[in-house]
């Protein structure tokens, strides 16, 4: 049971890190004018999603309850970038600063678990 237990607390952590994601994603493509790049937001938000059902249904298949709200950190960080936004000379470099860093953030959130589930690399 406690092994049931880690997976949907690590998975759940993914989720959660694929929910934050998603939402940035949404709120740069309020952010920005270039079509081509709300297109590949759009499409990086769509596969969130996807990411976010797989991911629900191994919780539940391992019996836990997945979760279905962002992280504080995630909300935190989606206010910077309306900060660091308002401020930037360049609205574009700014929002594709913030969606590198939400990159990293979300591998590094998917190297954990990994790293959780098979020993450290």
């Amino acid at each position: 049971m406690e092994t049931n237990e880690r997976i949907t607390e690590q998975v759940n952590k993914v989720i959660q890190t694929n929910m934050d994601r998603r939402e940035g994603y949404e709120k740069a493509i309020d952010q920005i004018a270039d079509e081509s790049l709300k297109a590949l937001f759009a499409d990086c938000s769509r596969q969130s999603n996807e990411n976010i059902n797989e991911l629900r249904q191994i919780v539940i298949q391992h019996g836990g309850e997945p979760v279905d709200t962002t992280s504080t950190a995630g909300d935190l960080y989606r206010v910077w970038m309306d900060v660091k936004t308002a401020l930037a000379a360049s609205n574009t470099k700014a929002v594709l600063q913030s969606c590198e860093q939400g990159e990293d953030i979300a591998l590094k959130a998917y190297r954990e678990v990994y790293e959780a589930q098979n020993g450290s690399a």
